[in-house]
């Protein structure tokens, strides 16, 4: 599948995370935690052509760089995976477009 340019858009509250993440023309929902070493651990999907994967991402956050990598489980897919691979692993890389500041009221 290669590389994929996406869009990710997180808010936080305490440390729970939620957004979209925005990729293969698919808006899927982002929830997750930020850890106690900083990083954030998310859970989502990707959908390709051939099928809809279970994720996870762990991420971290350095000068506005965003890094990391994700985690697709293949376990139940009838191609590409073996008995010796149950997952693949990609890297993650962005930069930080933009940041708010929520307002309570």
């Amino acid at each position: 599948m290669g590389p994929r340019d996406g869009t990710l858009a997180l808010e936080e509250d305490r440390g729970t995370v939620t957004g979209t993440l925005n990729i293969l023309s698919h808006e899927l929902p982002i929830r997750g935690s930020r850890q106690a070493d900083g990083c954030l651990r998310l859970a989502h999907q990707i959908i390709t052509a051939v099928g809809e994967y279970p994720c996870c991402s762990v991420l971290w956050d350095t000068d506005g760089i965003l890094s990391g990598e994700l985690q697709m489980d293949q376990s139940e897919t009838r191609w590409g995976c073996s008995k010796y691979q149950k997952s693949t692993v990609m890297p993650w890389s962005g930069e930080r477009l933009e940041e708010m500041e929520a307002t309570h009221k």
